[in-house]
C-alpha cells in the first residue's frame, strides 16, 4: 500500500516538513537528494552562520523553541534534527 500522509508516522511527517524547509532554505533543486542520513556540514556545507539559519527555520517551521542548551555540534544529520524536533514536540504536548 503506498504511503500517504494519513498512513505516515509523525517522524516521517516531521522529516518531510523539514526536508521541504531545508530545500527552501538552501535553494536546492532536488529535494529527493535530502535523506535522513544527509550530513549538515559535510553534505550541505552548513557553517556556523548556516546553523543559525537552520535553527530559525526549524523553530518557525514547527512552532517550537529549541532549548538554550542546544549545541549545534550535537546535530550532524537531518535525522538528528528530526529527533530534536520530535523531543520538543513531545515536550510541548506535555505542556513543558
Amino acid at each position: 500500500r503506498p504511503m500517504t500522509v494519513e498512513t505516515m508516522g509523525l517522524r516521517e511527517r516531521v522529516f518531510l516538513k523539514l526536508r521541504d524547509a531545508m530545500q527552501h532554505l538552501l535553494r536546492l533543486e532536488t529535494p529527493g537528494a535530502l535523506t535522513p542520513d544527509t550530513r549538515l556540514r559535510e553534505d550541505l556545507s552548513i557553517d556556523s552562520l548556516g546553523v543559525v539559519d537552520l535553527v530559525v527555520t526549524v523553530e518557525e517551521t514547527f512552532a517550537i523553541t529549541l532549548p538554550s542548551t542546544f549545541n549545534a555540534e550535537d546535530v550532524a544529520t537531518l535525522d538528528d534534527v528530526v529527533s530534536l524536533v520530535m523531543a520538543r514536540l513531545d515536550g510541548a504536548a506535555e505542556g513543558s
